[in-house]
């Protein structure tokens, strides 16, 4: 018993330990879908199933998880292709990422625009 309310205590001080504001959302938390879908702003839901979008997406993810430098949050970023456009959604840590993460989506997209909703939000 002694065991269960440790665990029990451990669990409610870690879970309210979490560094954040009441009400306040990660930037990556997936609170941010659901705002961006109550606006009416595309989702990675939102991703064209078509086979040319598709291997977009997948060749965009590819040259981010190909990158030792980018963070885990860069390589993250969500990637939409549709309606023949390319939108990145998410944070990543500098600005030097961002353009980093900006400049590879170009590179796989060619002629295709890049719409860049890329968050910077330094690690704490």
């Amino acid at each position: 018993m002694k065991f269960r309310t440790g665990a029990l205590a451990w669990g409610l001080i870690m879970a309210s330990s979490t560094g954040m504001a009441e009400g306040q959302v990660k930037p990556d938390d997936s609170k941010v879908n659901a705002a961006r879908r109550d606006a009416g702003l595309p989702t990675a839901e939102d991703q064209a199933s078509t086979k040319a979008e598709t291997e977009m997406a997948a060749n965009i993810r590819k040259a981010l998880v190909g990158r030792d430098e980018l963070s885990s949050y860069a390589k993250n970023v969500k990637i939409i292709v549709r309606s023949n456009q390319v939108q990145l959604v998410g944070p990543v840590r500098s600005m030097e990422e961002k353009a980093l993460v900006e400049d590879l989506a170009k590179g796989q997209a060619g002629a295709t625009p890049v719409i860049s909703e890329i968050d910077v939000v330094p690690p704490r």
